[in-house]
């Protein structure tokens, strides 16, 4: 569930202030670590029944631009998480 299209938010009051999948108390990061670490979308997505693949995408595919666009010293993370991330086998185990 996303909240007038917002996929993400961040309150001091939950969870410390770390950013989380709207409708939810699980943290973004919880998704990149677990595709960091081998996992497959469709594997986050069942252990993490209330983040929808709809949200999962959209952080996926459009927010991890933001950085990039606003702080271009984050380029070379990007990069490299790209790398990891296009591999042919992480392509194959997200099966999107």
């Amino acid at each position: 569930m996303s909240v007038g299209g917002k996929v993400i938010h961040s309150d001091p009051e939950i969870l410390g202030g770390t950013p989380f999948f709207v409708g939810t108390r699980v943290p973004v990061q919880a998704l990149l670590d677990y595709l960091k670490a081998g996992g497959s979308l469709d594997g986050f997505l069942d252990d993490f029944p209330s983040v929808t693949r709809d949200q999962a995408v959209t952080v996926l595919e459009e927010v991890l631009f933001i950085p990039i666009v606003r702080q271009p010293s984050l380029l070379q993370e990007y990069l490299r998480f790209q790398f990891e991330f296009n591999s042919p086998s992480t392509l194959f185990r997200l099966s999107i």
